[in-house]
Formats: C-alpha cells, sequence, structure tokens
C-alpha cells in the first residue's frame, strides 16, 4: 500500500496503480448516493480503490463519516460540512460540491434545508457543523430521520419566497 510524504500527500507505490487499464468500473447513482461497481475481473482490486478514494476524503476538512441506527441498524453515513465563516461557499451535505452561487451568512441559505448538528463526538468533531442539502426529503433518506412535515411546510415557504424575490 502507498503512504504518506513529508507534505502529508498520499503517495502509491507501483503495486497500487489506479490507471483505467487495470482497474475498468462505472459509476451509479443511487438516490443521492453514488456507488461505484467493478467488473467482475476486477473486484481483486476494488479493496486498494476503496482504500485510496476513503484516504482522499479523509484529507478533507469538512468530510465526516458518522454512524447512525437506521431502520435498527448501525449505518455509516458520510456527510460533508459547511463552515460558518460568512461568505464561504456553500456545501451539499451529500456529495460535497461547492455551489459556486451560494454563500453561507446571505439570504442564499434560504434555498436549501440547513440542519446545525450540536452532539459533537469524535465523528463530529468539537465544534457544531452545519449541513446544507436540497430539500428536507433529502436530508432524511441520508440521515434516516423523519421531519415534521410542518418543518417541511415552512421550509418550503421560506424557499418559495426567496426565489420569487430573485425573479
Amino acid at each position: 500500500m502507498g503512504s504518506y510524504d513529508e507534505y502529508g500527500n498520499y503517495v502509491m507505490e507501483e503495486d497500487d496503480s489506479l490507471s483505467q487499464n487495470t482497474v475498468q468500473t462505472h459509476i451509479v447513482q443511487t438516490d443521492d448516493n453514488f456507488q461505484m461497481k467493478f467488473n467482475k475481473n476486477n473486484r481483486g482490486r476494488q479493496s486498494i480503490v476503496t482504500k485510496y478514494l476513503d484516504d482522499l476524503k479523509m484529507q478533507d476538512k469538512g468530510y465526516r463519516k458518522v454512524k447512525r441506527t437506521i431502520n435498527g441498524k448501525p449505518t455509516n453515513v458520510e456527510i460533508y460540512t459547511t463552515t460558518t465563516t460568512p461568505n464561504s461557499y456553500i456545501r451539499d451535505a451529500i456529495t460535497g460540491a461547492r455551489y459556486g452561487n451560494y454563500f453561507t451568512g446571505t439570504n442564499d441559505e434560504n434555498l436549501f434545508f440547513k440542519v446545525r448538528v450540536c452532539i459533537g463526538g469524535k465523528e463530529y468533531g468539537s465544534e457544531p457543523i452545519t449541513l446544507y442539502y436540497d430539500n428536507p426529503e433529502a436530508y432524511e433518506r441520508n440521515m434516516g430521520s423523519t421531519i415534521k412535515q410542518v418543518v417541511k411546510e415552512e421550509w418550503s415557504a421560506r424557499r418559495l419566497t426567496e426565489v420569487l424575490s430573485r425573479s
């Protein structure tokens, strides 16, 4: 397996090669998540690819893997946090994508379903984290939670008001 250089960069060894010639995959979207599917001839290399991708995610300061109980089963949920620093890009909690036209501390926040997690613990870190979802249903699917209908309706009204004010 690879190692890290003096600057914290992941350095692969020759047997860790991930070129398209050695590992052929395709990406499949399921709900809000993406999964990598391996051809049956390359499944032996799957652990190398998974390890490499996990190492890349761990270098991202906003990435967290948290343990949740969903439908009675312990589950690891991957989330991406957004900094609370004003005028920072809003980040999708599921994909980690940064929205280049939407910023924290502005009315842009009204376009997203915003969740503040304040429970702490080693998975979440010592600071409260902020998660932005496209809608309450995306949060429900990602975290295995249920949002009250009145909260969904209030958010929808707030979002609609913001969208109309931009027209």
